[in-house]
């Protein structure tokens, strides 16, 4: 089994990567920085002003950036002087 993954390793996978092209990295890195990145925000956005709101009948408000920085909270709630911290994250992570 060692010498099959070498052989797919130095053979296959060296051929694949010597025909990968500059074009091909940028517009791997834009669609992963940029058009991800964007959905993934307008996701949390629609989840929170679209669904989350409404469903508990509060009042939803942005996060200061130095809250997300050091309690990794997006959002949060204010119930009665305090704070209810909200982190959105996709189904996908877990």
């Amino acid at each position: 089994m060692g010498q099959t993954l070498y052989i797919k390793i130095s053979e296959v996978v060296q051929n694949e990567l010597e025909s990968i092209t500059v074009d091909e990295c940028i517009d791997y890195a834009y669609n992963l920085v940029l058009n991800r990145t964007y959905e993934g925000y307008k996701a949390e956005i629609d989840a929170i002003y679209g669904q989350l709101e409404s469903i508990v009948n509060c009042k939803i408000e942005p996060a200061p950036d130095e809250w997300d920085r050091t309690y990794g909270v997006d959002f949060y709630i204010k119930v009665n002087g305090s704070y209810i911290g909200i982190q959105i994250k996709p189904i996908s992570s877990g």
